[in-house]
């Protein structure tokens, strides 16, 4: 498993690209600790600087995020839901933040997996999508 967010990384994580399916869990959550998640769209340097050599080095940042949502209701996780599937969408960077400092044992990681049959709930929505 790979690692998304601990206390030793910033309290956002950075952007992964949503190739397939990915299960994400989050462990050592307690009370109202939760961990949602963004899409994100980043600048394209390219267009932003002067194609002209030597020129300076413009690094990509983030140009917009929105929230990662089912049923109008952002996907999180929590204590008593500490995993999620994401497989949409596909081809866009997705990154996760907490609502907290994480402390020693909390972690958000995160595989890539090939779960069949997948419902709503695995999906993290709040309700059932048909």
């Amino acid at each position: 498993m790979n690692v998304l967010l601990s206390k030793d990384t910033a309290d956002i994580s950075q952007p992964i690209t949503l190739k397939s399916q990915l299960t994400v869990a989050a462990f050592g959550l307690e009370g109202d600790d939760e961990v949602t998640f963004e899409v994100v769209i980043l600048s394209d340097p390219l267009k932003a600087s002067c194609l002209c050599p030597p020129g300076q080095v413009v690094m990509p940042t983030v140009a917009q995020a929105f929230p990662l949502e089912c049923c109008g209701v952002p996907i999180k996780l929590t204590p008593s839901r500490p995993f999620v599937v994401l497989d949409a969408p596909q081809g866009f960077l997705i990154r996760a933040s907490w609502n907290v400092l994480p402390t020693e044992g909390q972690v958000v990681m995160y595989e890539e997996t090939n779960t069949p049959n997948l419902n709503s709930r695995l999906n993290g929505c709040p309700c059932e999508v048909a």
